[in-house]
């Protein structure tokens, strides 16, 4: 946590990037799961510290498998199921 901490930007403390991870988690949870766009918009980061949070800390540290689907010219991010 405190290496991928240290490379979000604007994040606050510990504690708000866990409520963030949180709503993220929820939100690639959906059927249609989510945009860059969309998890920055929520969690007020920006789309480069929301692509760190999900590759670096949901997908390698809590072995979540994102699935990754292009629609419309936005990247959907999904998940897909857990290793």
């Amino acid at each position: 946590l405190d290496e991928v901490f240290s490379r979000v930007d604007g994040v606050g403390d510990k504690t708000e990037l866990l409520a963030n991870v949180v709503d993220i988690i929820k939100m690639l949870r959906q059927d249609s799961g989510a945009t860059l766009d969309q998890i920055a918009r929520k969690t007020i980061w920006d789309s480069h510290d929301a692509r760190i949070v999900i590759r670096d800390f949901i997908k390698r540290k809590l072995g979540f498998i994102i699935e990754e689907t292009p629609r419309n010219g936005d990247t959907r991010y999904r998940i897909a199921g857990s290793i």
